[in-house]
Parts: structure tokens; C-alpha cells; sequence
């Protein structure tokens, strides 16, 4: 099994936060990775944890990356599983509270 997680913190509305904040060649990297670990049979999961309280979705913020967006569903459609969880943040813990909704528009 290969699994990448990716930290989230980007959001540009009250309820849906994004990836990648910024280009990213290295996640593109990691999408095909994800994708050639397929073909050579292993289950491959990419797990984004968003560090933003009260979020409900995720999506792919293809406006800053549309290569990664493009990246992202090429992996989906090869069988990538992807999920998204909001992490509850305290000064003392920091623990995955609740799975998100990706949206895929």
C-alpha cells in the first residue's frame, strides 16, 4: 500500500478548503507515483488533512494548478483513492476530527 498525505490551509469561502495553495510540481510528482504504484498492483491512497476549522468540503483548486487538477483526475480515473478529513486543532492536540466531501467541479 502507498500513502501520501498532503497538509491543507488554504480556503477562499467559509465552508471548502483547497489544494495546492501554490504550484506544485512536486505533488504532481506524487500523483504519478501514486499511479505507477497501481500498475504494479499495490492500493495507493492520497489523504489530504485540512487545518481549518469548520470546513464541509475539499477540492482541488485548479484555478492555482490546473496541471495538478489535470494530474489529480488522470490519478482518480487509474484508481488513486483520495479522501479528505478536517483536523480539530488545540493547543494541545491536534486529532482527525470529520471526513470531508470532495468536490470535483
Amino acid at each position: 500500500m502507498f500513502v501520501e498525505v498532503k497538509n491543507v490551509t488554504l480556503f477562499r469561502n467559509k465552508d471548502t478548503a483547497e489544494f495546492p495553495d501554490a504550484p506544485t510540481a512536486r505533488g504532481i510528482k506524487h500523483l504519478l507515483t501514486l499511479i505507477d504504484a497501481i500498475k504494479k498492483s499495490y492500493k495507493t491512497y492520497l489523504i489530504f488533512l485540512v487545518q481549518i476549522q469548520n470546513m464541509k468540503y475539499f477540492k482541488i483548486a485548479k484555478d492555482i494548478d490546473e496541471q495538478y487538477y489535470k494530474n489529480y483526475l488522470i490519478a482518480k480515473k487509474a484508481g488513486v483513492n483520495f479522501l479528505a478529513y478536517r483536523c480539530d486543532i488545540s493547543s494541545k492536540k491536534i486529532f482527525i476530527d470529520k471526513k470531508l466531501k470532495i468536490i470535483d467541479d
